[in-house]
């Protein structure tokens, strides 16, 4: 009997110190370091919306810890704006031109208009 109520505070205590990925979170401090709390709001800005003057948009306050983007994972430079995590420390969303077998060339853009042949990915800054 000790030995199963030692398992299963070791599993209450294992569960409580380790942040999972998917877990809830209100701000970045529930997250692990490798990791940030994803809040997602997709806003409706249209003129659209007049048509119903109660109309209220549900802001979230509540999100999922998920993993930063890893070096070379592909990314756009509007994640973090809309509440997704970004890039990983050290590395930014650049724009590369990419071969036509889809891995990245050393020249980096520095226009922001997308064309085809180039993507985003995390890369060290």
């Amino acid at each position: 009997m000790k030995i199963f109520v030692l398992g299963v505070f070791l599993a209450a205590f294992a569960a409580v110190c380790l942040a999972e990925v998917g877990m809830e979170c209100t701000n970045q401090s529930q997250c692990a370091p490798e990791e940030c709390c994803q809040i997602i709001n997709n806003v409706v800005a249209s003129k659209k919306r007049l048509v119903f003057p109660g109309f209220r948009q549900k802001i979230n306050t509540s999100g999922t810890c998920q993993n930063y983007s890893q070096q070379g994972a592909s990314c756009t430079s509007f994640a973090t704006m809309n509440g997704y995590c970004g890039c990983a420390d050290g590395l930014s969303c650049k724009t590369v031109r990419v071969s036509k077998a889809g891995t990245p060339i050393k020249h980096v853009l520095v226009r922001r208009k997308m064309a085809p042949g180039y993507r985003s990915f995390c890369l060290s800054n």
